[in-house]
């Protein structure tokens, strides 16, 4: 995993606070989701391995977005 610090796409569910906007990234929300869909599709997978493939796509998902 790289030491880059990823765009996290900001927050997934805006929340206001007093001076920001707080909640789960969007890069979260994503990997959250596509790790339940390969977790549902194959449960004998690595939770380990699932995680990293899951920020992947999500990291892939955010950049597709910028475009």
């Amino acid at each position: 995993m790289s030491d880059q610090i990823k765009d996290d796409g900001g927050p997934a569910m805006p929340v206001p606070n007093v001076n920001n906007w707080y909640g789960l990234s969007l890069r979260d929300w994503f990997a959250g989701l596509a790790m339940q869909g390969m977790h549902t599709r194959d449960p004998e997978l690595d939770f380990g391995d699932i995680a990293e493939l899951a920020y992947e796509q999500a990291d892939a998902m955010i950049e597709t977005r910028k475009q």
